[in-house]
């Protein structure tokens, strides 16, 4: 265990450690609660593997305040905008952050209006190019209908990302432990008491559940109807005559670093495993040779799987107490807009501990309960 241990009892050689908060998995959820948190509390952090696994554990990801088929912006943008580069420089991990903006290829002469519309609304965000300029900016990208750059975009080493938070909030005091996770908890009104797959027994003023695919696990979880997802990303070879940084949305993702480049990411609502399979690692290489037509000659040189959860219908994260519990919150469901959520909410979380009731609606449990 790295960072602060509180020691409030031992019983039968077992050590008891108290905490304000107990954090539940360390993705993007929980390493950003983990660094905002420990800022003013006693917060340990526990994961099943390690900080940045699951779906965080995608090599690369993308910033990208306007998202999706029509180019929208993300609920709240401009605080969800602010709050990423607050955490990202107050945590030290700027440099897995490339500011290189993200390219939106328009698919269809339908979808080139959605954008134009887009980049005339939001001009800080984003800026359109018609085919022929976009063509001449960005050899290398399809570009039959047009672009949307979103200059305020770029990539994230999303593991590195997370794993520096953790760090960040191991360097204020906080306590972390990797290979561990939470088996119940027993809220008692004015604290919880938690087991862990280790034996030990800790006590807390509350529980943060930051659960990706692990909520699977409690039935007291279920009646959320949250929703997981697998996806699947590759890594192909990066041709050489490719210069440009390489950050693209659309279908599917593409972000290159010094390593290749990454592609993702599937959406199976059906699944029986977390094994990369040959079907989508063809569909996804096909994906990415129609965004970038100079990758068809490219190897596919690495794979994976993670699952993202999602909240049906409102397809924003839920955060809060758990019905019936005072002292058990969630904080989940970010699906594809972790990076620029996880420390948006994350910066309320101490308001929202205080004030329950200040969770804004359309994200509290209890609107799905």
């Amino acid at each position: 265990m790295h960072g602060r241990e509180i020691v409030s009892r031992c019983r039968n050689g077992s050590m008891n450690l108290s905490f304000d908060t107990i954090i539940a998995g360390s993705g993007l959820a929980g390493a950003s609660a983990a660094f905002v948190l420990s800022e003013n509390e006693r917060v340990l952090v526990l994961d099943a593997r390690q900080p940045g696994s699951g779906a965080s554990g995608v090599p690369l990801g993308l910033v990208s305040p306007l998202m999706a088929r029509r180019a929208r912006p993300v609920w709240r943008m401009e605080e969800a905008v602010r709050s990423f580069h607050y955490v990202l420089e107050e945590s030290k991990a700027s440099s897995r952050f490339s500011a290189c903006g993200v390219r939106k290829p328009a698919r269809s002469s339908e979808q080139a209006i959605e954008f134009k519309d887009a980049a005339m609304k939001w001009p800080h965000h984003g800026s359109w190019f018609e085919p022929e300029p976009a063509t001449e900016r960005w050899p290398h990208l399809f570009s039959k209908y047009g672009v949307l750059d979103v200059m305020s975009g770029g990539i994230v080493h999303m593991p590195d990302y997370c794993q520096a938070l953790i760090r960040a909030a191991r360097e204020r005091g906080a306590a972390s432990k990797s290979a561990c996770s939470i088996e119940a908890w027993e809220d008692r009104g004015d604290h919880i008491s938690a087991k862990l797959s280790t034996n030990e027994e800790l006590t807390a003023r509350r529980l943060l559940l930051c659960l990706g695919e692990g909520y699977t696990e409690f039935p007291e979880l279920h009646a959320l109807h949250l929703h997981p997802i697998k996806g699947q990303w590759i890594r192909l070879t990066s041709p050489d005559d490719l210069k440009n940084s390489v950050a693209v949305s659309s279908r599917s993702f593409l972000a290159m670093d010094d390593e290749g480049i990454v592609v993702g990411s599937s959406y199976e609502h059906v699944y029986s495993d977390l094994e990369p399979t040959e079907a989508v690692i063809t569909m996804l290489h096909k994906e990415a040779c129609l965004l970038v037509p100079s990758l068809e000659g490219s190897t596919v040189i690495d794979a994976g799987a993670g699952v993202r959860v999602t909240v049906p219908e409102v397809r924003l994260p839920m955060l809060g107490p758990l019905p019936g519990r005072k002292n058990v919150w969630v904080f989940t469901g970010l699906g594809a807009k972790g990076l620029l959520m996880a420390p948006l909410l994350a910066r309320e979380l101490p308001k929202f501990f205080a004030k329950p009731s200040a969770i804004p609606r359309e994200i509290s449990v209890n609107l799905h309960s």
